[in-house]
């Protein structure tokens, strides 16, 4: 198997409108944390693929239709085999996915940034062409650890939330030297909070920052999961940049009591599906596109929204992970036991409960 990795700079000029809160009421004008497209690369058993992940709020298919457009006419990568991940920071550019505006649903296009958009697609395809230049024999291996204290179940503080941190190490065959790789954990990135206007990659780019500190050299993903209900809101001390900063180093810190798991160096396309289901509150069609990876004997689930963090546990125990914030948005996925209670999550989703329940269970069965 060959891998590579490449890392471009995605920071947006100045001043710029940020995404993700209702309530901020002026534009940044300054850069806590830069924002980056991380690509990892490479081929296996013939096929040539490509993963991204973008320091942004999240996706949207217009985005993943350039990005899929350029990669086959530049480097022969089929749509099937390229996977966008939104780490879904609170801190980045408005507009991105462009179904919101400043956290809140909207059909009017007129906040999209479409200049940036544009030269997002050409840093993402940059990115790639990195990677795929940088690519050597390599090998790859799981581990799992335990980072406790920080994150909480924001609806229930009686429910626990997900402290595993699953980590890929992407190594080269021969030297077996660590270069890049691969970092998943469960946690809205939402430290920074609306009073601290700044351009960040919030918890997520610390701890990536941390993860190319410690291995000199290499490039890391991040990834979110099932997080559409887990958030540091009752477990942070604090919500601005330096709070950011801590945890994303604890994230990484505890990687030293890590352990591996059963992994095997290959990629390995499983499926991918494109459907659409009904917007309860316009009666519109949204989008989505479902896709399953195995990534070195881990198998990825990438959905397009804020899955609630019940449906993670029918996931352990199989080398099986969700991946939200990808490919594209449609929102909270909340489970039964929210649509019960209500709440944010629910009032604002949309798609019926239904469609929640269909959505999952065909995700989940597949």
């Amino acid at each position: 198997m060959k891998i590579g990795f490449g890392k471009m700079d995605i920071t947006p000029r100045l001043p710029v409108t940020l995404g993700g809160y209702e309530h901020r009421n002026r534009q940044a004008d300054s850069v806590h944390s830069k924002l980056y497209a991380r690509c990892m690369a490479g081929e296996s058993n013939g096929i040539r693929f490509a993963m991204i992940s973008l320091d942004l709020l999240g996706l949207d298919q217009s985005l993943r239709k350039s990005v899929c457009e350029l990669a086959a006419e530049q480097f022969g990568i089929s749509a099937r085999e390229i996977s966008l991940i939104a780490t879904h920071t609170h801190a980045a550019i408005d507009g991105i996915p462009n179904v919101l505006h400043k956290g809140l649903w909207t059909a009017d296009e007129a906040h999209v940034p479409t200049d940036y958009c544009e030269r997002l697609v050409t840093w993402i395809g940059l990115a790639i062409q990195q990677a795929l230049s940088n690519m050597r024999e390599a090998a790859m291996q799981w581990s799992v650890s335990t980072c406790s204290d920080f994150a909480s179940n924001r609806r229930d503080t009686t429910v626990e939330a997900d402290a595993e941190v699953y980590f890929l190490h992407v190594y080269d065959s021969d030297s077996c030297e660590t270069f890049g790789g691969f970092l998943h954990f469960t946690c809205h990135p939402t430290v920074i909070g609306p009073d601290e206007v700044v351009v960040s990659s919030d918890y997520p780019g610390a701890a990536i920052a941390a993860l190319e500190r410690m291995y000199d050299g290499g490039i890391f993903l991040f990834a979110n999961g099932a997080a559409g209900d887990i958030s540091t809101r009752f477990t942070r001390k604090g919500s601005d940049s330096k709070e950011a900063e801590r945890l994303g180093n604890q994230l990484v810190g505890s990687l030293q009591s890590s352990q591996p798991i059963a992994s095997s160096s290959r990629y390995l396309y499983v499926k991918d599906e494109s459907f659409q289901l009904r917007d309860q509150r316009s009666g519109e069609m949204l989008q989505v596109y479902l896709q399953w990876i195995d990534l070195g004997g881990m198998r990825l689930w990438l959905i397009p929204g804020e899955v609630f963090s019940s449906y993670a546990k029918l996931a352990k125990g199989h080398n099986q992970l969700i991946v939200g914030y990808a490919n594209g948005y449609i929102g909270y996925i909340p489970d039964e036991q929210a649509w019960e209670i209500g709440g944010y999550e629910v009032d604002v989703g949309r798609l019926s409960k239904e469609d929640c329940m269909l959505f999952l269970r065909y995700a989940v069965e597949e």
